[in-house]
């Protein structure tokens, strides 16, 4: 089994599948993945407690801000709100739970990887794996990310469309991600 942080990163090898990008060697004399973590939760840090309670929808903020940082060419306001965009959509999706299973069994994990859909051609553990879930869906939300942040969509309705075209849910459900949206702000003062 794997080993969980609160940072979102798994404690254990990543898997190595092909063309998944799991891999990602960090250069030598950058920040360490932990120590830029660390700085990102301390600008952007969690409600009190939040990080105690198990799964929640903050358990993998950590991993939120870090990838989101990642994106150089977005401003501080575009990073912070696409890792709001990914929150959103987790704790709709699965309430921050990396074992969550939805869709009878055909979905699981933080992102709910289907097994028809982007999830196809990895077993179920392999879908568990925190690694997999955001080497398959970081850049879907990027990419819907600019795509909506470019036609000026903010706060809650960005949310939701950055989600709808991610995850690509039952029509009634993408309204979800825009309520998940507005209850984690309000849990912080930043």
């Amino acid at each position: 089994g794997e080993e969980w942080t609160t940072m979102g990163f798994s404690g254990s090898p990543v898997l190595e599948q092909p063309g998944t990008g799991l891999i990602e060697p960090q250069p030598a004399g950058e920040e360490s993945v932990e120590d830029r973590t660390n700085r990102l939760l301390a600008k952007y840090p969690p409600p009190p407690g939040s990080l105690d309670r198990g799964w929640n929808p903050w358990s993998h903020w950590g991993r939120d801000l870090y990838e989101a940082e990642k994106e150089w060419t977005f401003s501080d306001e575009e990073r912070l709100e696409l890792a709001r965009c990914m929150q959103s959509a987790r704790a709709a999706e699965s309430g921050g739970n990396p074992y969550a299973i939805g869709d009878n069994g055909a979905s699981v994990g933080l992102y709910m990887l289907h097994s028809e859909g982007v999830g196809h051609g990895f077993s179920v553990e392999q879908r568990y794996s925190v690694d997999l879930q955001y080497a398959k869906m970081y850049p879907r939300f990027v990419q819907a990310f600019a795509k909506y942040w470019s036609a000026g969509l903010r706060g809650r309705q960005l949310a939701v469309e950055v989600g709808r075209e991610a995850e690509r849910p039952v029509a009634a459900f993408a309204v979800r991600y825009g309520q998940k949206y507005d209850e984690l702000k309000a849990q912080v003062d930043w």
